[in-house]
């Protein structure tokens, strides 16, 4: 079992994704370090999952902010 603080992860990611204005999200390399290093800072077991997941869910919902929040619940149910 992990020990993270999954709404501070969904919000730092949520902060560290947030693109810039009129862009709907930040998209490959950058968005990728920028979760990366969220993912590094919480002590994330591993962080290229969490990559993939977030650009999963991103790539499905419209709304980014729920999409972060259903791959942050799908990681913590596979570490749970």
């Amino acid at each position: 079992m992990t020990n993270i603080d999954w709404p501070c992860l969904a919000s730092d990611l949520k902060a560290a994704t947030a693109p810039p204005a009129g862009i709907r999200r930040l998209g490959g390399k950058a968005e990728e370090d920028a979760i990366l290093h969220v993912a590094e800072e919480h002590g994330f077991p591993d962080p290229r999952r969490l990559v993939l997941t977030v650009a999963q869910e991103i790539d499905h919902w419209r709304d980014r902010s729920a999409a972060i929040d259903e791959a942050v619940r799908r990681c913590r149910a596979w570490f749970a």
